[in-house]
């Protein structure tokens, strides 16, 4: 007998706290534990009001006890859920009582929603999408969660894999039948047609569910710019925290201070770098070394210099590095002459780091710049997991390969190597013959009680 237990609920002082109880014979188990009502007799999918008893038969609290009766659960197992009030004392007191017994062992992370994965309740697409609306920090996020979690994503992947069935078949009448040599150019042609077009779709979907990764995820990204421009101040502002040294010194910041910030839809990884010029200083240069580093792993640089003064010799420089990545120009100090002079540089937003400005200029000139303005949440084909991201890359390099094959009048069984290949990955897109690591993987990053 193997039952599992956790808190499901924030550990912390709150109104309720839930303690799932799930596996074979947990209403027998439970059952002693339990006053005011029989767990066996009462009708599944119901909640009764009873009191929770130690081993010693004295009550603890006041709970609501909610029975839910295999397969209808979140795990597909028999389970019990135990609301009871929500002080941390009260809650561990109610699960060291539940983890004397033998028969029941605290939950590994996210052992409940693997069970529900095992048992057929959620689809792998599913139980990604359950991490998704966990750990969801913003409207896209949460969108594109719900998007697995409702099995959208699932659907739109076998669409695709039954696509890709289709291609495959193209091929196997000359491997049944090789003896029939003049069905062999119709096959080609028709297989470098289905392929091009089955390329066009998988390049959509990437870019798309790439624009909702970064979304999703954060963009990283860099403050740049020389010393005393206002860097430190900007990141301050944005985090809404003081993180930043600010002082009028020059070369305050020796080290990379990193911070997530939320811009409505938009998060940022943001990090604030040491300023660059020239020095002969040893601490601020190996600082100046890291944000030359830095710059060519950062998805977006946000470049910031001074309203109305001349690029200096080092900004110049600076722009030279940078001039091949997306950034943003924030020209900062406008409040000191009241009035904006453009340096013609790229997607410049005049603003006053002491003052403040509006987020909402940041935001769409990051949403534009990365072409996510246009991002159709209500647009099914988008994937919402790096790794099935990933997977679908290797499909569509998979693809390029038959098509070019195939234009090449490569025999048939070699082309069907790469096919077969692709279909596999598929498969693992939705779960099928996906492989123990992959699962230890994705289900370590839920939380206990999930």
């Amino acid at each position: 007998m193997s039952i599992i237990t956790a808190i499901t609920t924030p550990f912390g002082e709150g109104g309720v706290s839930i303690i799932r109880v799930s596996g074979e014979g947990v209403f027998d188990s439970l059952n002693e534990n339990i006053d005011l009502i029989n767990l066996m007799d009462k009708e599944k999918n119901t909640i009764s009001f009873a009191h929770f008893l130690d081993e010693k038969r004295e009550k603890i609290d006041e709970i609501l006890v909610s029975k839910f009766v295999k397969p209808n659960s979140y795990t597909g197992e028999d389970t019990v859920e135990i609301n009871c009030h929500g002080g941390i004392f009260i809650t561990n007191k109610i699960l060291k009582v539940l983890l004397k017994k033998d028969e029941i062992r605290l939950a590994e992370k996210g052992e409940f929603t693997k069970k529900a994965f095992l048992n057929g309740k959620k689809s792998f697409s599913e139980v990604q999408g359950v991490y998704d609306i966990i750990t969801a920090n913003n409207e896209t996020a949460h969108k594109l969660a719900i998007n697995s979690l409702l099995g959208n994503t699932e659907k739109m992947i076998e669409n695709m894999r039954l696509d890709l069935m289709d291609i495959v078949s193209l091929i196997e009448v000359n491997i049944d039948y090789p003896e029939y040599v003049d069905i062999e150019q119709p096959t080609y042609l028709k297989l470098e047609e289905a392929c091009a077009k089955y390329i066009e779709k998988i390049e959509a979907i990437i870019v798309e569910s790439k624009k909702g990764e970064l979304l999703k995820s954060g963009i990283n990204t860099l403050i740049v710019g020389v010393p005393n421009v206002g860097k430190s101040s900007i990141l301050n502002l944005l985090s809404k925290e003081e993180k930043a040294i600010v002082t009028d010194e020059q070369g305050t910041t020796r080290d990379m201070i990193q911070v997530k910030v939320n811009l409505g839809n938009v998060d940022l990884n943001l990090i604030d770098t040491a300023g660059i010029r020239k020095t002969e200083n040893k601490v601020e240069k190996i600082g100046i070394k890291k944000t030359i580093d830095a710059i060519d792993k950062a998805e977006l640089i946000i470049f910031v210099t001074e309203n109305d003064k001349v690029l200096t010799v080092d900004e110049i420089e600076i722009l030279e590095k940078i001039k091949q990545k997306k950034y943003i120009t924030l020209i900062n100090k406008v409040d000191l002459s009241g009035k904006f002079t453009t340096k013609n540089l790229n997607n410049e937003i005049a603003i006053s780091a002491i003052k403040g400005f509006e987020n909402s200029l940041l935001e769409t000139a990051i949403v534009k710049i990365f072409g996510i303005d246009n991002l159709e949440l209500n647009n099914f084909d988008v994937l919402s997991s790096v790794n099935q991201i990933a997977k679908l890359e290797k499909v569509k390099i998979l693809m390029e390969r038959v098509k070019v094959s195939t234009s090449e009048k490569t025999p048939i069984d070699l082309i069907e190597i790469d096919l077969k290949e692709a279909l596999f990955l598929m498969g693992q897109i939705l779960g099928i013959d996906v492989n123990s690591n992959l699962l230890d993987e994705l289900f370590s990053k839920f939380c206990l009680g999930k």
